[in-house]
């Protein structure tokens, strides 16, 4: 890489920094979350200012389309995935008896009534052919597959925003955070399920019946293993690896240790095909020593130093990134104003 490569890099980072916090400490002063600042940083640096002195990049990464010829891309959708793994691990680090008996009767509340509703009132409409689904069906022509993914996208909730709100708002050790986000772990996993079989409609013209029905077992099973390991097994794990005498690394930086247990969880979870967001999500959870937080002490002040550099780069370009990617940028940002004049 070539000292003009890193020296666009490094002005492109610059730009994203320096927006991001602005506009964020703007809105917080205005008593709004913060991240929609942080969003709309990325709706503004994309037409208006990469889509004018660097359109080629612009289109690339609001495309997501990765060839690996433009360096800056490629770091700054590696700073999208570290961003989103950091806030997702750190919000599972803090996430106190998520699952835990107390909340159990709450989460099946949330979880029966919160998801199924809006879930089925999409089915019911698109049933009836009261939706225009030909609009929305790709070339294989399952509208029902269409059906079942437009249903998941308004029932969906999203994890990495509601995580950043909650700490933004400093209630994500509360009892209501783990409720909120104990729930939406369940319901991810329900609706990816879901999502299993909508994409392998998709494929029923090429697979044979009991191929789709063994893809979507496997694929809703493994997803179901690896919350249960994560949950349960694994932070009992990781805690007898933490008191043996020839782990070094631990003894040797607790950050370093943290950054491992993060990545082996990622690399397994892909592995498997796991959802990586939900993966670092559980991998925070382990590290603390799962419900009971047994090793939450240990590794306070490591994931407290992790979190104030996180918050001050990662994440904050994530959610810039986010915005950057979002089509229709003048609508969007005309709507925003709009809404919030």
């Amino acid at each position: 890489m070539s000292s003009s490569e890193i020296g666009a890099i490094a002005l492109t980072l610059s730009l994203f920094i320096a927006t991001v916090h602005c506009l964020g400490y703007l809105f917080e002063k205005i008593k709004q979350p913060r991240l929609v600042g942080e969003i709309l940083a990325g709706v503004v640096l994309g037409p208006f200012v990469f889509g004018k002195i660097c359109p080629e990049l612009f289109h690339k990464i609001s495309g997501q389309s990765i060839d690996g010829s433009n360096k800056t891309e490629v770091v700054l959708n590696f700073i999208y995935w570290i961003g989103l793994f950091l806030l997702m691990f750190i919000s599972g680090s803090e996430t106190r008896k998520l699952m835990g008996k107390e909340n159990q009767k709450e989460t099946a509340w949330l979880l029966g009534i919160g998801t199924p509703t809006p879930f089925l009132i999409i089915l019911i409409l698109g049933l009836c052919s009261l939706l225009p689904l030909h609009l929305i069906t790709g070339t294989a022509g399952q509208e029902m597959s269409a059906l079942l993914i437009l249903a998941i996208a308004v029932s969906v909730t999203s994890i990495p925003v509601i995580s950043r709100i909650f700490y933004d708002l400093g209630i994500l050790q509360t009892r209501f955070a783990s409720l909120i986000l104990g729930s939406a772990v369940l319901e991810d996993i329900i609706l990816w399920g879901v999502l299993a079989v909508a994409t392998s409609l998709v494929k029923s013209a090429h697979l044979a019946q009991e191929l789709v029905i063994n893809e979507i077992t496997s694929h809703v099973g493994i997803t179901l293993l690896f919350m249960i390991v994560g949950l349960f097994i694994a932070p009992l794990l990781i805690q007898k690896i933490n008191n043996l005498k020839i782990n070094i690394l631990v003894k040797a930086s607790p950050r370093g240790y943290i950054f491992v247990i993060l990545f082996l969880y990622i690399s397994i979870a892909s592995f498997f095909d796991v959802n990586l967001v939900f993966a670092s999500f559980l991998a925070g959870f382990g590290v603390v020593g799962g419900i009971k937080g047994a090793e939450r002490e240990r590794f306070a002040d490591s994931i407290d130093s992790i979190a104030k550099i996180s918050f001050a780069f990662f994440t904050p370009v994530y959610f810039a990134l986010v915005g950057f990617k979002l089509p229709n940028y003048h609508f969007l940002v005309q709507l925003f104003f709009i809404i919030t004049s």
